[in-house]
């Protein structure tokens, strides 16, 4: 099943996760990823009355993909001790 998130377009604050019911005229949508669990859990103990923002997850996202990255070439036989 695909999940999205839903993002009010005049605050940038993701509303809910939802399947397949979208309001188009309403919200932006951006689809869910399984790094985000971590994002969400992460700001819920920090900040549990505030939504976070678009900006901020993605900001989150180009942090872990960059990370994945970094995990990648160190893996590389070059970069292991001796």
């Amino acid at each position: 099943m695909n999940l999205f998130h839903e993002i009010n377009p005049s605050t940038g604050e993701i509303v809910r996760l939802c399947d397949g019911k979208h309001d188009p005229v309403n919200f932006h949508y951006i689809r869910e990823q399984d790094s985000d669990w971590s994002f969400f859990h992460a700001w819920q103990k920090s900040w549990p009355t505030i939504r976070p923002l678009l900006s901020e997850l993605k900001i989150f996202r180009r942090y872990i993909n960059a990370d994945r990255r970094f995990r990648t070439v160190g893996d590389r036989k070059e970069l292991q001790p001796q």
